[in-house]
């Protein structure tokens, strides 16, 4: 039940979350499955972002959202990588398989809002791409496919207002079932890293 209350929580928190600029159009392949079914809130309004390959994505300031989230909740809720904050991601180490699955076939995306201090890029590790994703362009929200996410994620950052803490960006994950998956987190222009493994379903994931 904790867990349950921490994750609604979290996914509460996210669904505030509001677009804050407008973002340039990213064409996808005409395989890309319907919106309709996306698994997560768009940008109020379509935000400046880069494609830079088939599987990394710089998030812009301008493509950031908001919401109501304190510095005590940031740092309570998150796993931390350097300047990067994952919100809602230590919710997830207990979950059940079937919150990763569903009946057709798809996946359910995995909500975690990033929130960055500073410039801050995040990826899969090479060894678990088969089996996980980031999905925090806008336009692949609703990817549903592991291979239709992205690998490497560029956070870049904003001078928050007094009420927002970090640079907030809404998104997650996609994974295909129960496991750990090892994230890899660089900033300063790749001068400091650090490796941190992600717990879907299971438990503490020792690295």
């Amino acid at each position: 039940m904790k867990r349950a209350g921490l994750v609604a929580g979290m996914l509460a928190l996210l669904a505030s979350c509001t677009g804050n600029a407008e973002e340039r159009s990213v064409p996808l392949p005409s395989t890309s499955p319907s919106a309709s079914t996306s698994p997560l809130p768009p940008l109020s309004s379509v935000a400046r972002a880069a494609r830079i390959g088939p599987h990394a994505f710089v998030r812009t300031c301008e493509s950031s959202v908001y919401g109501e989230l304190s510095r005590q909740t940031v740092e309570t809720n998150s796993v931390r990588a350097g300047p990067l904050y994952l919100i809602g991601l230590p919710g997830y180490a207990h979950a059940r398989a079937s919150e990763f699955r569903r009946p057709n076939g798809r996946l359910n995306a995995v909500k975690v809002l990033a929130v960055a201090r500073r410039a801050a890029t995040l990826s899969i590790a090479p060894a678990d791409r088969p089996h996980a994703s980031l999905i925090y362009d806008p336009h692949r929200f609703s990817a549903g496919r592991v291979e239709r996410g992205d690998y490497r994620v560029t956070f870049q950052v904003c001078h928050p207002p007094p009420d927002r803490y970090g640079t907030q960006f809404n998104g997650g994950f996609l994974v295909d079932g129960v496991r750990c998956i090892a994230l890899n987190v660089a900033w300063d222009g790749g001068a400091h890293h650090r490796r941190i493994l992600a717990s879907f379903g299971a438990g503490n994931c020792l690295g």
